[in-house]
């Protein structure tokens, strides 16, 4: 019975710092939930659940995929693409109603 214990015991502690290593090194962009010193908090104050919680929970994007998205998805870059289209196709249709820019005078 005694030997049962300390594995228990060992494999907590084992559990506890690979928890809070884990905890540490991982950068905060990658953290959910709580900042980075709330989960070491309730990994040091309630061991052996808090790394589990930590495992289960805290670390975002083991287990699910980050979404990322294109310019093409940002509905101001989109706006900005068509406006800058339509000017485009409507100095190549009337090129004498062009508006000179600062690019247009050679830096005058």
């Amino acid at each position: 019975m005694g030997r049962l214990l300390w594995a228990g015991v060992l494999l907590a502690v084992i559990l506890i710092i690979y928890a809070l290593v884990d905890l540490i090194r991982t950068p905060h962009s990658r953290i959910q939930g709580l900042p980075k010193w709330g989960w070491i908090v309730i990994v040091a104050a309630v061991p052996v659940v808090g790394a589990i919680l930590w495992i289960a929970y805290g670390r975002y994007g083991y287990r699910k995929k980050i979404e990322t998205h294109g310019p093409d998805d940002d509905p101001s870059f989109l706006r900005k693409i068509d406006d800058e289209l339509r000017r485009i196709a409507d100095e190549l249709k009337d090129p004498d109603r062009h508006e000179p820019n600062e690019e247009d005078e050679g830096g005058k």
